[in-house]
């Protein structure tokens, strides 16, 4: 792992998880091409929080 993002707020996940990856691949120097994995955990969290994180890393690895 290089780079994580830690948030504790509890809604918006559509509309913050992808400028939060954007914001982290800049500091790192990086662009998505450049990840060689990519993980999603199952939960905790809600149904459509976990839709939201599998469609991002599914979006990302195509």
């Amino acid at each position: 792992m290089i780079a994580e993002h830690i948030s504790h707020l509890k809604k918006n996940h559509s509309v913050r998880a992808m400028p939060a990856i954007d914001e982290l691949l800049k500091e790192c120097g990086l662009e998505p091409s450049d990840l060689t994995q990519i993980a999603v955990a199952k939960g905790p969290g809600s149904y459509t929080g976990v839709r939201i994180g599998v469609t991002i890393a599914k979006t990302l690895a195509w």
